[in-house]
């Protein structure tokens, strides 16, 4: 019965970002079974019988276009590579890599989740709680401050990544980032910060007012 809506909102939303080369193609799928959602290689797969979606159906067309983002953002880049890590330099540019991916793939579903009136994931309440996003923004700007330059370990590594992602440092200030961007110069802007190389736009991001 959604079908047709939810394709055209992730398309037109894919859109907003990234031209239609970049964006297309993408297979959706509703699946039963994995986990909320992943997006890889041209395909986005969402687990229909997560509590996410049986709480709220809405959620359904919002996080199929996060993981559609990740597809977009997969082509535009090249994949990312976790072999690269323990290089001189590969933990920062994961790290800044994940901070504008994660940041896109929350920032492009606000404006139909904001028409919707559905903020209540937990991303969204961050976003809307300017204490809250204040902290997180110190956070993550102490911790890509701090990236060191050769493989630090595997246990600095975990901590490291549990702060990105367990305390939706990349998701929540990422996406901040680019809302802030879209302040200063519209979706223009927004659409030239999606290109620009992830250090570039952790330094964006490093300068952005609080």
């Amino acid at each position: 019965d959604n079908r047709e809506k939810i394709v055209a909102l992730v398309g037109h939303s894919l859109e907003r970002a990234f031209e239609s080369e970049v964006a297309y193609p993408v297979e959706l799928h509703c699946i039963v079974g994995y986990d909320w959602g992943i997006g890889l290689s041209g395909k986005v797969a969402i687990n229909l019988n997560s509590r996410l979606y049986l709480d709220d159906y809405r959620e359904i067309a919002y996080m199929l276009l996060h993981e559609a983002t990740h597809v977009a953002y997969e082509r535009a880049h090249g994949p990312m590579s976790p072999r690269e890590l323990k290089q001189p330099g590969g933990l920062r540019r994961l790290v800044h890599t994940l901070v504008q991916n994660e940041g896109l793939a929350v920032y492009l579903p606000l404006q139909p989740r904001i028409e919707g009136e559905c903020l209540d994931n937990q991303d969204y309440r961050f976003l809307l709680d300017p204490p809250a996003l204040r902290r997180k923004t110190a956070d993550l700007r102490s911790l890509l401050s701090c990236l060191p330059e050769d493989y630090p370990g595997d246990d600095e590594t975990g901590h490291i990544f549990d702060r990105l992602s367990g305390d939706r440092l990349s998701y929540v200030v990422g996406c901040s980032a680019f809302v802030h961007l879209e302040k200063m110069g519209g979706l223009p802007l927004v659409r030239q910060a999606v290109l620009w190389r992830p250090e570039e736009f952790a330094r964006s991001l490093l300068d952005m007012p609080t």
